[in-house]
């Protein structure tokens, strides 16, 4: 496997984990009525909640300290729902209504700006980048070249052309961009940099 191999192997495990997170941060509502409703193929949306009734409490950095006043409890919930309803002890079903998943529940004084940030890279924020970003490596392919003095070289079929007339050679720039996000990560090489 050459380098080139190497480095497109690479990122496309680094998306593969970052699906597979994604996917199972996406974990539907447990007790659901309908146990074939799964979560959303685009990823479960994720909010803050806070009070009784779980009201939306949307992290505002710049005016809150924490996301629920001091000493009040706030909770990590998907936005999607599920319905579910519970049984008497004589077997009749009652109480029907839809239910988040949680992925945090009572935290007290939880940093607004931690919130956010958390809030933003929801599964489906991060299922939606990987797309992105596999669209994007799908478009910058190798290709074999000719060149004029007589040599087969491997170019990105998107780049081309550095704007002269010299080959943009493969792994391109925006692949090597694309893997720089990475590069805190165990097995990123510093060649790889663009």
């Amino acid at each position: 496997m050459s380098d080139v191999d190497d480095l497109v192997a690479w990122l496309r495990r680094q998306l593969d984990e970052d699906e597979a997170y994604a996917r199972a941060a996406s974990e539907p509502y447990p007790y659901r009525d309908d146990q074939s409703i799964g979560a959303p193929e685009i990823g479960c949306r994720w909010q803050w909640v806070a009070g009784e009734n779980w009201t939306p409490a949307a992290p505002e950095p710049m005016v809150n300290e924490f996301v629920a006043p001091p000493g009040e409890g706030c909770n990590l919930a998907t936005v999607e729902t599920w319905e579910t309803s519970w049984e008497l002890e004589s077997g009749e079903r009652v109480g029907h209504r839809k239910m988040p998943n949680v992925a945090a529940n009572s935290m007290v004084e939880v940093r607004s700006t931690w919130a956010a940030h958390i809030a933003r890279n929801d599964p489906a924020a991060v299922l939606a980048d990987v797309a992105a970003k596999r669209l994007i490596l799908a478009e910058h392919q190798p290709r074999s070249e000719r060149a004029s003095w007589d040599e087969d070289v491997t170019i990105c079929a998107t780049c081309r052309y550095d704007g002269g007339l010299d080959w943009v050679a493969y792994p391109c720039p925006t692949v090597r961009l694309l893997a720089s996000a990475y590069a805190s990560r165990p097995g990123y090489r510093s060649e790889w940099r663009p």
